[in-house]
């Protein structure tokens, strides 16, 4: 609930961790549009967010089954996935290490 996440921020805000995360990224050109703001404006745009806005952005994000997809990528080999003795090695595989498709969805809905 907005009372929830109002009163975790509000007892988040004692901690300097709290602060340094909120204030990552304020300066920086490539978030142009994360200003002071941010963190002023926490509480009302909480406090303001409706139903309606939450379906709307559920319907935006396209959360059914087709919509989802997930990838696990790991960079080079570890002991358990490199090329066994003899096998041959894709160079582009070899230079970024092997990623495959997850299957991912919401059990009993």
């Amino acid at each position: 609930t907005a009372y929830e996440m109002v009163s975790k921020h509000q007892g988040a805000l004692q901690t300097n961790r709290y602060w340094v995360d909120l204030m990552s990224g304020l300066q920086l050109d490539a978030i142009p549009d994360k200003n002071i703001d941010y963190i002023r404006d926490f509480v009302p745009l909480v406090k303001s967010i409706q139903v309606g806005d939450v379906q709307e952005m559920l319907e935006t994000l396209s959360i059914d089954q087709e919509g989802m997809w997930s990838c696990i990528g790991s960079s080079g080999h570890t002991s358990s996935d490199g090329p066994a003795p003899g096998e041959d090695v894709d160079e582009d595989e070899d230079l970024h290490g092997r990623s495959s498709q997850m299957a991912i969805g919401r059990r009993g809905m």
